[in-house]
């Protein structure tokens, strides 16, 4: 026993030194309706931690996104039942332990961020408040159970993708055989959790700030980046100073 507690604090060690920690699979439950791709910030209470959006990147190129089918186990449904809580339920569901078959849900996640982070760097406005926003998050991540006409359409599909409509709105695209076939309407949906992740910046050759990359709960800033840009500000005003 000692000697696995042993390899277990030898093996964190040395994630810690590469900067890498296991990725913690964090899912808040949410009753609002929460948007995949929205900047926004996690407003804690005792009781809850809600989301309250603030800014829309606007998605003008297709972002690609995946969709898993996952099975509901203790802790999701429990996570699901305090989500439903206070709202109405458009897609009721039972779960019962000691079925084996038991209901579905889906998982849906942001998977270019390349072009997420693009998005937000041509957007000046959005751009500058999260760079005076430490604490400012991207959802990348929802989990949400489907209205029951969807769910054929969601598991014969071989694509999804994400776009900003010229109103501002999020808008999920279903494709297959590289054809739209149909779109996710999050509103006739249950949303029950989210997911979000926090940024890293960079400075560029030309003395300039600029968002570098999105990065998960666990993961650190990596390769001249960092979160904190205030630090990078003050870096890059020393090296003007020298030069």
């Amino acid at each position: 026993m000692k000697i696995r507690k042993l390899l277990c604090l030898f093996m964190v060690s040395i994630l810690m030194s590469c900067g890498v920690l296991p990725h913690k699979n964090n899912f808040n439950e949410t009753e609002k309706n929460v948007e995949l791709g929205v900047i926004g910030l996690k407003k804690k209470s005792i009781y809850k931690t809600d989301f309250e959006e603030i800014g829309i990147p606007h998605y003008e190129n297709l972002i690609k996104i995946s969709l898993i089918e996952k099975s509901f186990t203790k802790k999701s449904y429990n996570q699901y039942l305090k989500a439903i809580k206070n709202k109405k339920v458009l897609n009721s569901i039972k779960y019962v332990d000691s079925l084996k078959s038991k209901p579905k849900y889906f998982e849906i996640t942001l998977n270019d961020k390349v072009e997420v982070v693009n998005a937000i760097n041509n957007n000046l406005l959005l751009f500058n408040y999260i760079k005076n926003t430490p604490e400012a998050k991207i959802v990348t991540s929802l989990r949400f159970v489907a209205q029951k006409s969807l769910n054929n359409q969601l598991s014969e599909a071989d694509a999804f993708y994400l776009a900003t409509d010229n109103q501002k709105k999020q808008r999920l695209y279903i494709y297959k055989n590289q054809s739209k076939v149909g779109e996710i309407y999050m509103d006739k949906n249950d949303v029950f959790a989210y997911k979000n992740a926090s940024f890293c910046w960079m400075a560029t050759d030309r003395k300039k700030i600029k968002l570098a990359t999105i990065i998960e709960e666990g993961e650190k800033c990596k390769n001249a980046t960092n979160k904190n840009v205030e630090k990078l500000e003050k870096e890059l005003t020393k090296s003007t100073f020298k030069f």
